[in-house]
């Protein structure tokens, strides 16, 4: 048995409130090990009005919520527990397809970044973390580099180890209707 997982599960038998800091691979064995069952309904509620989470404002259930981040609607059929868990605790490690973020380096100095959502010969179209839609002219690109995920990557850091098992069981429960 490896040293992340014993570490692990002595960190769950001592019942620490919130995940342990580390790298992302000890991070996701250490989830690994609890994040089947939880309470639905919290993680609904979790989603739906935590203001430290904000997964409405880049999400969307229902026809309720942001664009910048992929439609959750039937996400639990899509994808398994453990997709889910990794997007929330490490979202730059697979970003979904269709959201692939990009930071453009315009002539003047300043920066761009956003999810790209379109471009054709003389535009690059960007939505932005708040939502909103930039369109920027080639012509004014002197760098474009692959940005990182609109997610933030502290998310983890503000959900104990019972609402992260919470908000991966809501999202699990989001299947699409036969």
């Amino acid at each position: 048995m490896s040293l992340v997982v014993v570490t692990a599960r002595a960190l769950l038998w001592h019942g620490l409130p919130t995940v342990p800091p580390g790298p992302t691979e000890g991070l996701l064995t250490f989830l690994t090990l609890h994040h089947v069952g939880g309470d639905a309904d919290n993680g609904r509620r979790l989603f739906f009005y935590k203001q430290e989470l904000s997964c409405l404002r880049c999400h969307k259930v229902n026809g309720e919520g942001g664009e910048v981040g992929p439609e959750m609607k039937g996400i639990g059929t899509r994808q398994k527990r453990d997709y889910l868990l990794e997007s929330i605790v490490d979202p730059n490690k697979q970003i979904a397809k269709g959201y692939d973020s990009v930071l453009l380096v315009l002539n003047n100095g300043q920066t761009r970044t956003g999810v790209l959502k379109g471009e054709d010969a003389k535009e690059i179209r960007l939505m932005t973390a708040e939502g909103k839609l930039v369109t920027v002219a080639k012509d004014e690109v002197d760098e474009r580099h692959p940005g990182k995920s609109a997610m933030p990557e502290d998310v983890i850091k503000k959900l104990s180890k019972s609402e992260l098992r919470d908000l991966v069981e809501f999202l699990a429960g989001l299947k699409e209707k036969q």
